[in-house]
């Protein structure tokens, strides 16, 4: 079953034809007035008939008002149904204008308008819309050409993340092979493959450079040590990691041009030097996850967040629970979880499979790459709860929304509850076997959660908890007991640090701005730096209309993820660990838009990790960002077809 978007799974046994287009055109409003949305649809073959329906999926969630001659049919974050009011208003007509739409807040890039569209007849089909992207009215000027980077410098400049201290003699040499005398560890194939994958041949140059490698402890944490004189290489590494590291740099070196004499003496400034990417709201291919662990290995990362969870999509399989799978995994038109955050009405997603997942596995491991997987509770389960009704309260009245704009979106506490986290952490911990700690999200309960619940009320009697926050503490300690119980650490978003636990988070993420960081850190907690506000790469880089990504936390530019001073927390006695990029996936409609927005602020993120401090180089980091591979260059998209084996 081929699909043609590697972003995209499995196509729908009945394609669904394109059969219309639709525009549409926002009009800002004052400062405190969030302005207004024409949507104009046009179909190409057929007319309007009577009971046709109009479902989109935007960027930001858009209303109705009076003026707007429509109906609301259904509405779901930022899923919207219409109707024609009065019925009749379009029938026979290829044209339907819907005017003075209202965004819940102002709309800053055009990617905030409608993202997927389709038409519901009558009889339940659908007729694909291709979606243009909303115009601005009136439209902005044209922005400057971007500068490009500035021209490739010495081999040894080149290299990414910048190592502590580095001297060069000679001209850079191609066509180089590395011969391994040797390898204790046995740490050079999976390097030397993942150069190979990325267009880099370390075996095939005409002169041969002999690398003998050793472990040596006395080096210090993290650190290894490099030394080329012509056609001899040594490279020593506290660790196995570490020997990683330094092999990643030659192979760097390589591909730049090897000097005649190098040496290199190098450590990270963080042992967390991380990227979180969103599985859950987006389908990747998980050919693209392999690819993106090889692109976080070559740039020295040491931890991969996988989201695999939350209100969108449930990506992860659980032998007890097979509908989350079945269920969960996939949304479209007429299914249990309808279409969502830019899908349409074809079925779209699934959950990954136990084969690939440990393809995942066994390539970080042998990259020296921390998988730290994600189940998102209590809050961001929608797609659970619609999977498996039980860990709801149906006769939950308050239909509290979250943020996103889910109802009720939490798990009820109760024996049910508690068997489902253990089932559900049990079969991660199996999955990724690897992985220290599991993360149990715990961030953004909507407010008012469980207060109109009598399931949670009964519950709380019984325990002497009031509805309210303490349930969400009580549900993410039974979710860190089920974890400890699977012989695993546990760790969290930084709303977990709110509440007392008997076994307390190997660390937290700080994520909501560069402010929360400190206060974290105050309460005694081991933290990791993701600051929405300088390492969220969904963010838009700047608040141009036609520029792509997110804008809550403001625009985050190149040299707003390198300023960010990690330094400033050393006197916390290590409890900060490193920091963390984060990319969400609302906005990831293709791997073109995935590269533009993880490159080059990724390599940023690397670099300060690594070097304990980037301010001031933007410009330098992009320069030598152009040199590295990124998401598109060199990948091989898949088919969507699932191997023989699973």
């Amino acid at each position: 079953m081929p699909t043609a978007d590697p972003l995209r799974p499995t196509p729908p046994l009945r394609p669904t034809p394109k059969g219309g287009v639709l525009r549409s055109t926002y009009r800002r409003g004052s400062e405190n007035e969030p302005g207004r949305f024409e949507i104009r649809i046009e179909l190409t073959a057929d007319r309007f008939e009577p009971g046709d329906l109009l479902g989109m999926c935007t960027g930001t969630a858009i209303r109705p008002t009076a003026a707007s001659q429509v109906k609301t049919v259904d509405a779901l974050s930022t899923r919207l149904m219409l109707r024609p009011d009065p019925p009749d208003l379009i029938h026979g007509s290829h044209h339907w204008t819907i005017p003075d739409l209202r965004p819940l807040w102002q709309a800053v890039h055009a990617n905030d308008g409608p993202v997927s569209a389709w038409i519901e007849r009558a009889d339940g089909t659908t007729i694909e819309l291709d979606v243009v992207p909303a115009e601005l009215d009136p439209p902005e000027p044209e922005p400057a050409s971007p500068v490009a980077p500035g021209s490739v410098g010495h081999a040894t400049d080149n290299l990414l993340p910048r190592p502590a201290k580095i001297t060069s003699d000679g001209p850079p040499r191609t066509g180089i092979a590395v011969h391994v005398v040797s390898d204790p560890a046995d740490r050079w194939p999976p390097v030397a493959a993942l150069a190979k994958r990325l267009g880099i041949d370390l075996a095939a140059g005409e002169t041969t450079l002999e690398l003998n490698v050793a472990i040596d402890p006395d080096l210090g944490a993290g650190a290894y040590d490099l030394s080329i004189d012509g056609s001899t290489a040594r490279l020593r590494g506290a660790s196995p990691a570490a020997v990683t590291h330094g092999m990643i740099t030659l192979a760097q070196l390589v591909a730049a041009g090897v000097p005649a004499r190098v040496h290199i003496a190098d450590t990270p400034q963080h042992g967390h030097r991380g990227l979180s990417v969103d599985l859950a709201r987006r389908w990747f291919e998980p050919e693209v996850v392999e690819r993106l662990i090889d692109l976080v290995a070559w740039r020295k990362l040491s931890h991969l967040q996988l989201h695999l969870t939350d209100d969108e999509a449930w990506r992860v399989p659980v032998d007890a629970y097979p509908a989350l799978a079945e269920v969960g995994g996939v949304r479209g038109h007429g299914l249990a979880i309808g279409p969502l955050c830019g899908s349409g009405a074809a079925p779209y997603g699934r959950a990954y499979t136990p084969a690939e997942i440990g393809r995942w596995v066994t390539r970080a491991e042998g990259l020296g790459l921390e998988l730290v997987p994600e189940i998102d509770i209590p809050g961001h389960c929608y797609a659970a709860l619609v999977a498996v009704p039980e860990l709801r309260d149906p006769d939950d009245s308050g239909q509290v929304l979250s943020v996103q704009g889910f109802p009720d979106n939490v798990l009820i506490p109760g024996p049910v509850t508690t068997q489902f986290l253990h089932e559900a952490f049990g079969s991660l911990a199996d999955l990724f076997p690897n992985s220290s700690v599991l993360h149990l999200g715990g961030d953004e309960v909507p407010l008012g959660a469980w207060t109109q619940s009598p399931r949670a009320a009964q519950y709380g009697r019984r325990h002497d908890i009031e509805p309210g926050p303490a349930i969400a503490g009580k549900l993410i300690a039974d979710a860190a007991e089920a974890i400890v119980a699977a012989g695993r650490g546990w760790v969290g978003w930084q709303e977990v640090a709110q509440f007392d636990h008997a076994v307390q988070p190997e660390y937290v993420v700080a994520w909501t701005s560069q402010s929360a960081i400190g206060p974290m850190l105050d309460r005694g907690h081991n933290v990791v730096a993701s600051p929405a506000d300088a390492y969220y790469l969904d963010m838009a880089v700047d608040n141009a209309w036609a520029t792509p990504g997110h804008s809550w936390a403001g625009s985050t530019t190149m040299t707003t993820t390198c300023d960010l001073d990690l330094t400033g927390y050393r006197s916390t006695a290590g409890r900060l660990l490193g920091g963390q990029a984060a990319i969400w996936g609302e906005h990831i409609g293709s791997l073109e838009l995935f590269d533009e927005l993880l490159f080059p602020r990724l390599d940023a993120v690397a670099e300060a990790t690594w070097t304990g401090d980037a301010s001031g180089r933007a410009d330098d980091v992009s320069r030598r960002s152009s040199a590295h591979p990124t998401v598109l260059r060199q990948a091989s998209l898949s088919t969507g077809q699932r191997s023989e084996d699973e």
